[in-house]
């Protein structure tokens, strides 16, 4: 596993804690779970074309 660095404003990285509080996760998997989901490739609107 690699590490990396992130730098982030005050206001971000508490939100950050919060949501990763209300998760019962850390940073990190907080951080993994975001990638995961917008990594999900959404099928088109319309699906006639």
């Amino acid at each position: 596993m690699e590490k990396i660095e992130l730098q982030l404003d005050d206001k971000t990285l508490e939100k950050a804690r919060m949501l990763a509080e209300s998760r019962h996760c850390d940073l990190s998997e907080l951080v993994a779970h975001a990638i995961l989901k917008l990594a999900v490739v959404e099928p088109p609107l319309d699906r006639l074309l």
